[in-house]
């Protein structure tokens, strides 16, 4: 099992960055969670898509899941889903992070309202 360290950097200012302090837990898998509160414009939801999808893949994501939710508990929400795995948080960060998926972002514009959250995997003993 490979070693696990936690690193804090601070977020970025820009749009679209992260906000606060990132943790990153080195040497284990994550996950980027997007849940869609709102789509008000399916053409700019389709050029994200067109775009965001390779740049993620060639980023070293693995699509896990994608789709309205299936079920929806507690203060949850039937809205589109999707869940990314990459090899490390620092993947993760790097794939929203580089221009491929930031021009997918513009593309996307104010077509869309998310919560995007990139979660550090539970080891396995």
């Amino acid at each position: 099992m490979p070693d696990r360290e936690t690193q804090i950097t601070p977020g970025g200012d820009r749009p679209g960055r992260c906000q606060g302090a990132v943790v990153h837990h080195v040497g284990v898998t994550a996950y980027w969670i997007s849940t869609y509160l709102e789509v008000s414009d399916d053409a700019k939801m389709k050029a994200y898509a067109d775009l965001a999808g390779p740049a993620l893949v060639a980023a070293g994501g693995r699509f896990l899941a994608r789709g309205h939710a299936a079920a929806a508990y507690e203060s949850g929400r039937l809205e589109r889903v999707v869940v990314i795995e990459f090899p490390s948080v620092e993947a993760a960060t790097a794939a929203h992070d580089g221009a491929d998926y930031q021009a997918a972002l513009e593309a996307l514009g104010d077509g869309a309202v998310r919560d995007l959250r990139i979660v550090a995997g539970v080891e396995s003993r």
